[in-house]
């Protein structure tokens, strides 16, 4: 047989996922150990062509415009980003994040140079579809499009974090940096997207924010799970056709992939951020997101910051507790990733909440 190499791995999403996860891994590492370098500048790329030199998205990461001009044939710069996907850029928040996954699976744009897009609705207007004419016949001009759409403009998801030089320099250091990195990640994007917050001026709303809940049928057992399935595919499917995706959390996705009969065509997708007992369904057609293709990535110990989740304005006026990286020997490192998501239509997503199975 012949064995697998990387670009037969890359087929496969999860792979792409965990590689992707890994060099984000890569890049903060570099990024702090840059910090300890007399020479700063370009010193993370320097690292990571050292430690990982087949890693050209590490590279990508830590690489910056200033180091040489944004074009395609440059190596080390625009080069490595021209052959990045958009996709890619939902690809760091790791395999835990079904959110991800999920928005993978959607229309993906870009924010590149665009500080909005306007994205036109799902009309299921008869009018709106092609119809048969006779030979000879005019044939009728429709208006494919009879919603105003949506706009949606890119929101910063952003984090800081803190590493101790121990650890940076520990042997089990880039294991550790992408444990936590991804799950916390992966935690912070599916809490968000399957909310039912409203948009605000710096975060997307929920998928679920102003969508009433189907009632859930009673009686329990597969003849309550039949019902309920079929009633989120029948509010969907009139905008998005099968072309669905039903996410549940992880102990009502077992039950479904456990009882649910042969010809039971749909992906399930677990997250640890929707409620127990609630079924969301999504038509994929339906659901927009946008990035930047890679995240941008900071590394300092140079600096003082508020060790707070919730840190106020002026650190200087509260009790949140300001420590200093330079006395403690460690690395604060800055993550920031622009990315938004829209629904074309409320129609293409429903869900049932206090199932009865």
């Amino acid at each position: 047989m012949k064995p697998l190499v990387p670009e037969d791995l890359a087929r496969n999403g999860h792979a792409r996922r965990e590689r992707a996860a890994t060099s984000l891994a890569r890049a903060v590492l570099a990024e702090a150990r840059s910090t300890f370098e007399m020479n700063r500048v370009g010193a993370a790329a320097r690292i990571v062509k050292s430690a990982w030199p087949d890693d050209r998205r590490a590279l990508a990461l830590v690489t910056r415009a200033a180091s040489a001009p944004a074009m395609t044939t440059t190596t080390g710069w625009a080069a490595e980003l021209a052959i990045t996907r958009i996709e890619d850029a939902l690809a760091p928040f790791g395999p835990l994040s079904v959110g991800a996954q999920l928005l993978q699976r959607g229309t993906v744009l870009s924010f590149a140079g665009i500080h909005a897009i306007m994205v036109p609705g799902i009309s299921t207007a008869s009018g709106a579809f092609t119809s048969f004419v006779g030979e000879g016949a005019p044939i009728p001009v429709r208006q494919m499009v009879t919603s105003s759409g949506v706009a949606f403009g890119p929101k910063k998801l952003a984090t800081l974090f803190v590493l101790t030089r121990e650890m940076i320099e520990s042997s089990n250091a880039e294991a550790l940096v992408k444990l936590v990195m991804t799950e916390s990640l992966a935690v912070a994007l599916d809490a968000a997207l399957f909310g039912n917050a409203a948009g605000t001026g710096a975060a997307p709303p929920g998928l679920l924010y102003n969508i009433t809940p189907i009632g859930a049928a009673t009686g329990g057992g597969l003849t309550a799970m039949a019902k309920d399935v079929s009633a989120l595919v029948a509010a969907v499917s009139p905008t998005c056709a099968l072309d669905l995706v039903f996410v549940t959390d992880p102990g009502t996705a077992t039950r479904m992939k456990m009882q649910v009969m042969p010809g039971f065509d749909f992906d399930v997708l677990a997250s640890n951020a929707i409620p127990a007992g609630t079924v969301i369904c999504v038509g994929l057609p339906g659901l927009v997101s946008a990035g930047e293709p890679t995240p941008r990535i900071d590394a300092s110990r140079d600096v003082e910051i508020a060790m707070d989740t919730v840190p106020p304005a002026d650190p200087g006026s509260a009790t949140t507790v300001v420590k200093s990286m330079f006395q403690s020997d460690e690395i604060a490192i800055r993550f920031v990733a622009e990315m938004a998501w829209t629904l074309r239509t409320p129609s293409a997503i429903a869900y049932v909440a206090s199932i009865t199975w």
